[in-house]
């Protein structure tokens, strides 16, 4: 394993992850970084990838998410009323601080970014190492490794067949 992948799985299991989870975090993160995966933190993600830009073909964008919705809250039956109210509370309070957003997973196809993969309702920086980066992270790559062998496979269609008997 990679000092680096080690060190990321070493991170990963100090914020509690299991063992199997922190490592499968650990090589999607190392993955990320090998195809220069990035994070847009605006709507409008500026920065279109273009070769030698620094940015890769792989990106998360951080959306701003206009609604939050706390009815989870009343589902908690070992919690009085009135502490339901105060975590309410203290939860909008939060919100109206580092405000509501989404993650959206992209990748490039050589005209546009197109989406992959996306989780919206996490306030401030909650999405950091929520699992969900993660899994977008991988979802996104999935999607472009595929996206990149679909080309590939249509590129070599319109070649004539070099192997064929003359």
């Amino acid at each position: 394993m990679e000092s680096r992948t080690l060190k990321t799985y070493q991170a990963q299991r100090a914020l509690g992850w299991h063992a199997a989870q922190a490592l499968r975090n650990a090589r999607t993160l190392a993955a990320w970084d090998k195809l220069d995966g990035w994070t847009a933190n605006c709507d409008d993600g500026t920065a279109p990838y273009e070769r030698g830009s620094g940015y890769g073909a792989v990106r998360l964008r951080i959306v701003s998410d206009d609604s939050y919705d706390d009815s989870y809250i009343d589902t908690w039956s070992d919690v009085s009323e009135k502490e339901r109210e105060r975590i309410r509370a203290d939860l909008w309070e939060r919100i109206a601080q580092d405000g509501v957003c989404g993650v959206v997973g992209e990748y490039w196809t050589g005209d546009a970014w197109e989406h992959a993969d996306s989780c919206f309702g996490f306030i401030g920086d909650d999405w950091r190492n929520s699992g969900y980066d993660v899994d977008i992270m991988s979802a996104t790559m999935d999607a472009y490794v595929a996206h990149v062998m679909d080309y590939a496979s249509e590129l070599e269609a319109t070649r004539p067949d070099m192997y064929a008997a003359r």
